[in-house]
């Protein structure tokens, strides 16, 4: 007779039902149930490799044998226990799942849910004015690709990404002050990521000497190594990190505008000394599991020992300090181990969209900055059709995402994004080895937070090299990592939940961590760098509370420095411009895209007044994308001088697009709106736009205003602001002015956040949603409330 349901349960008392041969047949039944499950007993964390770490898994080993035993029994599969945190995961029976869920060894038993990976957009089949039956009247040829002056080498092969000079990484420019004239290039750093299958073998990952930046690459999607895969996010971050740059590749023709001239670049990492760990966990589905994920993690650390480890992915759950919590434990337990950990912001804009695991406070959370010589080369968002001078860097890219946190916080920093080049295989087995036009290509677009969390993991390489050869081998903590790279990122004057502490700058991250003063030596400090104790401050509390937050500056430089302090948030908008456009697939003037594909366009303009600090642009557009039967439209701005200026990137059919730039060039400015003609025909119908700026305004007071800090001195530092008015979060930083010695610019972002007062019974709380751009692993704009 079967056993019923209630025998499954623990008796009165908390003592479970032993097993016996009988209960272990009926809990082997329907085996179908993937599970996580977490023990109660957490270990303390132990630096990876240590005795302590070793006697550390021997603890957890132990702890798990009964289960692991019981897993046996009840004929559970695919059993993986891990170490990096007490747990394991396994499918078992839904009666089993109830028995672990009951056991008071268990603190937890969560479902080990399917992941999505990226899924690059199908190129579109080019389409002709022909096809579509237009007016004769509409003139399709009046523009013409010109060659944006800059855009490639007149001789030689340029340095990519451009991001390497705006970092002060790397530079073609001989004298240039970068990390790597300091001889620093992440040598003896092992750095891992997670994301799909790779060549190992590919050209521009062989160093001088012929053996590879390898040093392990595995696989945890279960489909083996050497299996067809999409490829596109693990040689975007390969590259990224440790290209070698010794090939040469031509794209000229990357796109339909081929140039008629060669265009050769050179493709080098952030950190091409260090060693690389790849970590495949998306199959050829571009799907994976939970589990997958915290295999690949465990193993970097318990296993591999890395001391970095990237991961350009995330996802949006509601409620986000929940839902993946498991991930959160084992980045936390990476940390604790010693490993620096870089998460992608997420590709979903600006307004509230920042994805788990960025999330976590103990990862470093990194949005893009915009690199647009990509665009200039390529001529991609029609950059080469309206920009005749050049184009514009450092801004906030459009599809970063960025605003507040479910928790109140924001961004740690920002890196290059948007966008340039990785290395790939022309192969069918890399499916996402493709040029704009979707042909198979030896190189592809490298873009997003995707790029730019490997740009920064790279950047800690950097320092921990730099950390070590100047503190007699030590390897810096994680914690210290984070403060040195946020601590010397360079304000680029956007909103300090766009740029959280600004742009990374590796020259100024590798002095300060040759100078910083620890317990593991005391070096000769060098350069002009200012420490901070906080990364990012984060304050909820009621309306118009006060706050007080207090930090730590410490003068890790060799002079003297007097450092301005402030508080700064961006005032109202003014000078509110509006107006619209209309895409018509039958009257529109038309494009040939970078992809080969019609586009219909629009143009407008409007004016912008000298000494504005900020200018925002949007567009709102009539498309459904669960239909199929409109497009994604983008938006350019040129600046008054001809230049390329911003970029909309739309990542799907969001119904929204919106950009901005930072210190805009006072004049006239022209907006481009377009959108593709896909087989379905394309978006038609009348697109608003507004354009609006926004000048800086003081936020609360900081005392001392004013610190003067000789070579290894510290001061405490305090600002005192309130929170908003009324419910609902407010953005704004404390920056610090270097004016001794050039240190220039650095902030610390913060947030406040005033909660909605239901003591009385009611409460009331309002704001304004827009939409979003079209990411589908995000969603439009997202606003938080606490009660």
């Amino acid at each position: 007779m079967a056993q019923s349901a209630p025998l499954l349960r623990p008796p009165p008392g908390g003592v479970e039902q032993p097993m016996t041969p009988a209960l272990a047949a009926q809990l082997s039944r329907n085996v179908d149930q993937h599970v996580i499950v977490v023990m109660k007993s957490q270990v303390a964390a132990a630096r990876a490799g240590s005795q302590a770490a070793a006697v550390r898994s021997g603890v957890i080993a132990r702890d798990q044998a009964p289960l692991m035993k019981e897993l046996s029994q009840v004929h559970a599969t695919h059993v993986q226990a891990y170490r990096l945190v007490n747990a394991f995961s396994a499918t078992v029976s839904k009666g089993e799942e109830a028995r672990l869920k009951a056991d008071p060894d268990v603190e937890e038993v969560t479902p080990d849910v399917t992941i999505q990976g990226a899924q690059p957009d199908p190129e579109p089949a080019p389409q002709h004015s022909a096809s579509l039956d237009r007016s004769s009247s509409v003139d399709s040829s009046s523009l013409a690709a010109s060659t944006i002056p800059g855009a490639c080498a007149s001789s030689g092969s340029s340095l990519t990404p451009e991001g390497l000079s705006l970092t002060n990484t790397d530079s073609d420019v001989s004298g240039a002050k970068t990390a790597r004239s300091l001889g620093i290039t992440g040598a003896g750093v092992k750095v891992a990521y997670i994301a799909d299958g790779i060549d190992p073998d590919n050209l521009n990952f062989i160093r001088s000497d012929g053996t590879s930046v390898f040093v392990d690459n595995e696989d945890f999607s279960g489909d083996g190594p050497g299996e067809p895969t999409n490829g596109s996010e693990a040689f975007i971050d390969a590259n990224t990190i440790a290209g070698q740059g010794l090939q040469v590749y031509d794209v000229s023709d990357f796109s339909a505008q081929a140039d008629s001239s060669a265009c050769d670049i050179r493709i080098e990492g952030v950190a091409p000394g260090a060693s690389l760990v790849g970590l495949d966990v998306f199959g050829l589905d571009e799907d994976t599991t939970e589990s997958n994920f915290l295999e690949a993690i465990n193993y970097a650390v318990d296993t591999d020992q890395v001391n970095v480890l990237d991961e350009s992915f995330g996802s949006n759950p509601f409620p986000d300090v929940t839902a993946l919590d498991v991930l959160e434990q084992f980045n936390d337990s990476a940390f604790a181990a010693g490993v620096v950990v870089t998460v992608a912001s997420g590709d979903a804009g600006p307004t509230n969209t920042i994805g788990s695991p960025a999330t976590d406070p103990d990862v470093i959370s990194v949005g893009a900055s915009t690199q647009f010589q990509f665009y200039a080369q390529t001529n991609d968002a029609a950059a080469r059709y309206f920009a005749t001078t050049g184009w514009l860097d450092d801004n906030v890219s459009s599809l970063s995402s960025g605003g507040f946190e479910e928790s109140g916080g924001t961004v740690d920093l920002v890196a290059p994004g948007d966008a340039s080049f990785a290395s790939c295989d022309a192969s069918a087995d890399f499916s996402g080895c493709v040029n704009l036009q979707g042909q198979s290509s030896d190189v592809e677009e490298s873009s997003g937070t995707s790029e730019a969390a490997p740009f920064v993991a790279g950047a800690a390489a950097l320092v921990i090299q730099a950390y070590r050869e100047t503190h007699g081998g030590a390897t810096p903590s994680p914690l210290l990592v984070k403060e040195i790279l946020v601590s010397t990122a360079t304000d680029i004057g956007a909103p300090a939940d766009e740029q959280g502490a600004g742009l990374l700058n590796s020259y100024k991250a590798v002095q300060m961590a040759e100078s910083v003063s620890t317990s593991d030596g005391t070096p000769s400090p060098t350069g002009v760098t200012l420490l901070k104790s906080v990364t990012q401050f984060s304050d909820a509390g009621a309306p118009g509370a006060q706050e007080t937050l207090p930090v730590t500056l410490t003068n890790t430089g060799a002079e003297p420095q007097l450092v301005l302090v402030s508080g700064r948030m961006l005032g109202p908008e003014q000078d509110t411009q509006t107006g619209s456009v209309t895409l018509d697939d039958a009257t529109s003037p038309q494009f040939t895209g970078s992809d080969g594909t019609l586009d219909n366009y629009a143009t407008f303009s409007f004016t912008v007044a000298a000494g504005q600090d900020r200018l925002d642009a949007s567009i709102a557009y009539p498309g459904d994308a669960a239909t199929g039967d409109s497009a994604e439209v983008g938006l350019i701005l040129i600046d008054p001088e001809g230049r390329f200026a911003a970029y909309s990137s739309p990542e799907g059919v969001g119904n929204f697009g919106d950009v901005d730039v930072t210190k805009p060039t006072p004049g006239t400015w022209t907006g481009v709106v377009f959108s593709p003609v896909t087989a379905d025909g394309g978006t038609n119908g009348t697109i608003p736009w507004q354009v609006a700026t926004e000048q800086y305004t003081s936020l609360g007071s900081v005392s001392p205003s004013v610190v003067l800090l000789s070579p290894g001195q510290s001061q405490v530092v305090t600002m005192t602001a309130d929170t908003p008015a009324s419910p609902g979060d407010e953005a704004g930083a404390i920056v610090f002015d270097s004016v001794l010695g050039g240190g220039g610019f650095t902030t610390i972002p913060v947030t406040l956040r005033s909660m909605v007062d239901v003591s009385s019974g009611e409460g009331t709380f309002s704001g304004m949603l827009t939409g979003g751009n079209g990411s589908a692993d995000g969603e439009g704009q997202v606003d938080y409330y606490e009660f």
